[in-house]
């Protein structure tokens, strides 16, 4: 076969050879590389560790001819080995093994290949058992990644086992392989163990969440409720610092009812079920001008809407709440400069892009990165009342819709939310 360089590549004369994989005739033409294959298959096939533990053993039995075998795995918090499989090959009593303890416990200290007769053997009850049972050759083949030892296989056969170097490559790769593939199943057991955690500990948090949202909201809305009432009929017989506990108590219980609420907005915003509509950008637009026309008008604050007719599908009263926090957002923070908040909608092949921009303060870089993080509030909204929880809320409810919310924010030039939804 010639094979051309590469400038040479680009000429009319260029000749490209085909050769398809034939891994039918591979063991005949490579029976080392036809057993790696054929093991790496298998082992990307399964992350389940005792299935893929006694599919290997099967797999190296029946490669190398042979009737039993063992695998022991290490510890990880000691130097002993645990055996995990078997095949036609009893523990009898070698369930555990320490680091140097035998042949196979020589092996894993070593990290080398050991191939011996059954009388060498240390233990002669091990000897007597074996032998009854018409073995007469064992082979321990340690299983290495990167240099550490993840176990041990052991081997046992009737006859002598014909040894030479590419034997001994081949089982010493094979136990490789397996060893790399032991590690991949236990790291994706202890993932699927820490998600699990992670969800029960979301659940918690959410029922807890919950409980607080439901439960403390009635006694405050009470107190808030009462204080307003003595505030109504007792205001003018108290004296100045009376009126000013009244006041006090009266903000107090506001801020909770309002953190109740963002906190139950919060929990629905991650758990409820959506409910998928067809509505109007424009009819949504008009309810929320109408929500914030006082708060517009004091602020002299122009709420701009430019091609904003189109139709969506999704949660109506989701995408609602997302504007309405976003043009919340705007108003708490924007500053004494700002002037104007701007809704605009563009519609692309694959998604609805919407974008709520204001002439505010705007935001340093280094407070864009945590910004969608609940209860994060920046060091410039001190004094001003929120909980945190507003753009928590958008981000949840988008990423919901499958969709994303990202931020783009300049000090003094204002701030600008993107929201891209797809379209399916």
């Amino acid at each position: 076969m010639h094979v051309f360089p590469e400038e040479q590549m680009t000429t009319p004369t260029k000749q490209i050879v085909t050769v398809p994989f034939d891994e039918s005739g591979l063991k005949e033409r490579n029976f080392e590389l036809s057993c790696l294959l054929e093991m790496s298959n298998f082992l990307s096939a399964t992350l389940e560790r005792k299935a893929l533990l006694e599919g290997a053993l099967l797999r190296v039995l029946d490669i190398f001819e042979l009737p039993a075998g063992r695998i022991y795995l290490k510890d990880k918090e000691s130097e002993s080995l645990h055996l995990e499989v078997f095949k036609g090959l009893d523990p009898g009593g070698l369930e555990r093994i320490r680091f140097g303890e035998g042949f196979t416990g020589r092996s894993a200290l070593t990290k080398s290949f050991l191939a011996l007769h059954v009388s060498d053997l240390e233990d002669p009850q091990r000897v007597r058992t074996l032998s009854e049972k018409g073995f007469t050759t064992i082979l321990c083949v340690p299983m290495l990644l990167s240099g550490w030892v993840v176990g041990v296989m052991n081997l046992a056969s009737y006859n002598e086992i014909p040894l030479d170097q590419k034997r001994i490559d081949l089982l010493i790769s094979l136990n490789n392989q397996i060893a790399i593939a032991v590690d991949r199943a236990d790291l994706y057991r202890e993932l699927q163990q820490k998600i699990e955690r992670l969800e029960e500990l979301n659940e918690t948090v959410t029922l807890f969440a919950y409980a607080v949202s439901h439960d403390l909201k009635n006694p405050s809305l009470a107190t808030h409720g009462l204080t307003r009432l003595l505030k109504k009929r007792c205001f003018d017989v108290l004296d100045s610092k009376s009126r000013e506990y009244c006041e006090q108590i009266l903000r107090a219980t506001e801020g909770m009812v309002t953190l109740l609420d963002e906190l139950n907005a919060y929990v629905k915003a991650k758990e409820a079920p959506l409910r998928a509509e067809l509505f109007s950008l424009e009819e949504l637009l008009d309810e929320l001008h109408d929500e914030f026309s006082q708060r517009l008008e004091k602020g002299r604050v122009l709420l701009k809407r430019s091609s904003c007719i189109g139709t969506i599908q999704g949660d109506k009263s989701q995408f609602l709440r997302m504007l309405r926090n976003l043009i919340d957002n705007a108003l708490k923070y924007g500053g004494k400069g700002l002037t104007e908040i701007s809704v605009t909608y563009e519609e692309t092949e694959d998604a609805h892009v919407l974008c709520v921009r204001d002439s505010g303060i705007g935001m340093a870089p280094e407070d864009i990165e945590n910004i969608f993080r609940p209860f994060h509030r920046l060091e410039t909204s001190r004094g001003i009342e929120g909980t945190g929880l507003g753009l928590a809320i958008v981000k949840e409810l988008t990423e919901r819709h499958g969709g994303t919310v990202s931020v783009e924010s300049e000090p003094g030039k204002g701030t600008a939310f993107l929201i891209s939804i797809p379209k399916h």
